[in-house]
C-alpha cells in the first residue's frame, strides 16, 4: 500500500510511516490517496481502483511522468506526446537515467534509440524548457520534484552538444523580408 498527500499542484509520497503526521505536512482537511499495490496483474485489473502495478517506493524513488517531444522539423507541427510513467531515483546520475528510459522506449513504445542520442529536459503541458546534464542528477537538476511531474524526453540527430550548464538551447526561425515570412524553427546550442 502506497499513502500520497495530494495538494491542487503535486502529489508527495509519504514513504516513513514512523514520522509524526505533523511533520510530514498532514493537518486539517489535507487529501491523501491510498494506492493498492500489486504485485502482478490479475483479470480484475481494471476494476480495481485506486491501483498502482509494480512495488512500492523506497527512499529516493520517485514516480515521473515522461513524453515524447519531436521539434517542428520538415512541415510538421511540433509535438509532446505522454509516453508512460517511471519510478527512478532521484540520486541517479542522468546517464543512468537515460539508459533506463532507452530500455522502456524499446520495449514499450519500440523506440530504437541510444543514450548517448537522447535528451531529458523539463516539460509543461505544451512546451519543453531546461536540458539535463549527464552529469547531474534529477534532484540536483530540478527545482522541484513531486509525483507526476514531467519530463520531455527527446531523440537527437547526434551527440548532444549541450554538455555545461552555461549552454542554452535557444530555438530560431529566418526572417524572409521579400517574403514576409519566418522560416522553420530551428533549436541551436550556444556555447
Amino acid at each position: 500500500m502506497r499513502i500520497v498527500r495530494s495538494s491542487s499542484w503535486s502529489n508527495t509520497e509519504l514513504r516513513n510511516l514512523d514520522e509524526p503526521l505533523d511533520e510530514v505536512g498532514l493537518q486539517d482537511n489535507t487529501m491523501i490517496l491510498i494506492e493498492q499495490v500489486r504485485l502482478a496483474p490479475t483479470f480484475l485489473a481494471p476494476f480495481l481502483t485506486p491501483s498502482f502495478q509494480g512495488r512500492p517506493q523506497q527512499p529516493g524513488e520517485i514516480k515521473l511522468s515522461w513524453q515524447w517531444y519531436e521539434p517542428e522539423a520538415n512541415g510538421k507541427e511540433e509535438t509532446l506526446e505522454t509516453c508512460f510513467d517511471m519510478v527512478i531515483n532521484e540520486n541517479a546520475p542522468i546517464s543512468e537515467v537515460k539508459a533506463q528510459l532507452c530500455k522502456k522506449l524499446k520495449e514499450e513504445k519500440k523506440i530504437d534509440i541510444t543514450p548517448d542520442r537522447l535528451r531529458i529536459r523539463e516539460a509543461t503541458y505544451r512546451s519543453v524548457g531546461k536540458v539535463y546534464l549527464d552529469s547531474s542528477t534529477m534532484k540536483q537538476s530540478a527545482s522541484f520534484l513531486w509525483i507526476g511531474k514531467q519530463f520531455a524526453m527527446q531523440r537527437l540527430a547526434g551527440p548532444d552538444p549541450v554538455n555545461s550548464a552555461r549552454d542554452l538551447v535557444i530555438t530560431v526561425r529566418q526572417w524572409f523580408p521579400s517574403k514576409w515570412e519566418l522560416g522553420p524553427r530551428e533549436e541551436v546550442a550556444l556555447r
